[in-house]
């Protein structure tokens, strides 16, 4: 294989295109990952997650450490820029 041989490209490493690559990886799927920022973005993207979510995560292999650093069954907001609220969800409690 060269350097230009690859099945799959994925542009942008972000939550998406982790969790694309390593299960394309788990399959045998080569992919090259291109991503423009030098360095990881270290504030939270992926804030909310639901069982299908988890699925997913449990085939990446990843569903337990991932479970054990959440924090669940709190109250969620989804503001605007300007800082008006979009959307709330709240726990269960």
């Amino acid at each position: 294989m060269t350097t230009t041989d690859f099945d799959v490209v994925i542009v942008g490493l972000g939550p998406t295109g982790l969790t694309l690559a390593n299960l394309l990886g788990r399959r045998g799927v080569s992919a090259l990952v291109l991503e423009r920022e030098p360095e990881h973005y270290g504030l939270a993207r992926a804030v909310y997650t639901d069982d299908e979510c988890m699925r997913v995560f449990q085939t990446a292999g990843a569903a337990e450490e991932l479970a054990a650093d959440m924090n669940i069954d709190c109250t969620v907001q989804w503001v605007r820029g300007d800082g008006r609220v979009l959307a709330q969800f709240a726990g269960s409690r």
